[in-house]
């Protein structure tokens, strides 16, 4: 590769926290201020892809019994939680989850669930604290931040 990968959108979701909790550049390499660059292009672009994790945080079914399972359930657990005091879809609590960062996504879903699309326009509505979002970030990261 003649030049290094380049960042347009992020994908973040309440089961990818790392982008939204630590920022990007820790993750895509060792040159910190050239993927800090990347990552700032990719915020100004406001556009993030998969803030329902593939649908994984839409579906019903349990996690399992893998570490990837308990964290699911976990994150589930608490959007469902915050989706029930709010009166509303798991899946608007998680767009809501990521559209509450300060850098103020735009995300992209690619569902083409008729009813699924109609809970999603409720996010505008969810109002989280930031209790509420530090909440969903533990229960990602299956402990506090340090």
């Amino acid at each position: 590769m003649k030049s290094p990968a380049s960042i347009r959108q992020l994908g973040q979701s309440a089961l990818r926290v790392g982008p939204i909790a630590y920022g990007l550049w820790r993750f895509v390499g060792n040159d910190v201020k050239a993927a800090r660059a990347r990552v700032e292009a990719a915020l100004d672009a406001g556009l993030t892809w998969s803030p329902l994790a593939g649908g994984r945080l839409a579906d019903d079914s349990a996690g399992g019994h893998t570490d990837a399972g308990a964290r699911l359930n976990r994150v589930t657990g608490e959007l469902d939680r915050i989706a029930k005091r709010d009166g509303t879809a798991r899946v608007a609590v998680a767009l809501a989850f990521v559209m509450r960062h300060p850098s103020r996504p735009i995300p992209i879903v690619g569902t083409q669930n008729i009813e699924r699309l109609a809970a999603l326009c409720d996010a505008m509505r969810v109002q989280l604290s930031r209790a509420d979002w530090y909440a969903i970030v533990v229960a990602s990261n299956g402990k506090p931040l340090p």
